[in-house]
């Protein structure tokens, strides 16, 4: 189960946000009961150093049972809380670093069944220690992966409010190929409060010109990868479409309701 950003607090009612996480992991968990892992990308919560946010974002029993995949988002960068909060895998503290002695950062990894999945701290726009660990990575362990994940919070294919932000923009000009070189098949991505999922795309550009909007199942050759971005799952902020008709967006919705997603690997 994918989710974005929950940002307990973002409302102005940590009660009412609370409440809407909790609804929308019921309404989850009840329609998807075999479900293993719960994946947020990223800004668990508003303020990064609230612990009143942290205590409602963990307040759903399905925290208790469903393995939690986490990922830093520019509302979770600010406080070590992040980092004192959710124990993650493989960490490496020098790529994608923090930025100063009180904030968090580092990109991690883990294998689950047949998938390998990466997680980088986009907060960081050090591409080359982003590089550096996802070749690494993927050089380790991806010969005996049948798929490969990557997670960042910082959407590069959104259409909402933060999709010409010139911090996008400059990420969207240099993670791409990077991400196609090392057969990347799907991007879970945050940040934009607005479900987008992209064409497939191959070295920041459409892969297949015959590929239709909103297509029903699409097949990735060697390098075209599927990005997905997340709406809120807790409905504490939305996001207006702003980029309806962009080049990448082959489905998009807004419908300013509680969202979640659902992966499955087979």
């Amino acid at each position: 189960l994918m989710v974005g950003d929950p940002q307990i607090g973002a409302s102005g009612n940590v009660a009412a946000d609370q409440a809407g996480w909790t609804d929308t992991l019921n309404v989850a968990s009840a329609a998807y009961p075999d479900a293993e892992m719960l994946f947020s990308v990223g800004d668990q919560v508003e303020k990064a150093a609230n612990e009143d946010h942290y205590t409602a974002f963990l307040a759903p029993s399905q925290l208790t049972s469903l393995p939690l995949v986490v990922t830093n988002g520019n509302h979770d960068v600010g406080s070590k809380a992040y980092e004192q909060h959710f124990n993650v895998p493989n960490l490496d503290t020098t790529a994608g670093a923090a930025s100063s002695g009180t904030s968090s950062g580092g990109d991690y990894w883990f294998i689950y069944k047949d998938v390998l999945f990466v997680n980088l701290n986009s907060n960081s726009r050090d591409y080359a220690s982003h590089n550096a660990f996802m070749q690494k990575v993927v050089a380790e362990h991806g010969a005996g992966v049948k798929w490969k994940v990557l997670a960042f919070h910082h959407s590069i294919y959104s259409v909402a409010a933060h999709q010409a932000d010139s911090d996008i923009v400059d990420r969207r000009a240099n993670m791409p190929k990077t991400i196609s070189d090392l057969g990347f098949d799907l991007v879970l991505q945050g940040h934009d409060h607005s479900y987008t999922r992209s064409y497939l795309i191959k070295d920041g550009a459409i892969a297949n010109a015959a590929e239709v909007p909103g297509q029903a199942t699409v097949e990735a050759q060697d390098g075209q990868v599927l990005y997905v971005t997340a709406n809120s799952a807790s409905g504490s902020k939305y996001y207006d479409v702003k980029a309806p008709n962009a080049w990448y967006g082959s489905v998009i919705n807004q419908e300013y309701v509680r969202n979640y997603s659902v992966v499955k690997v087979t």
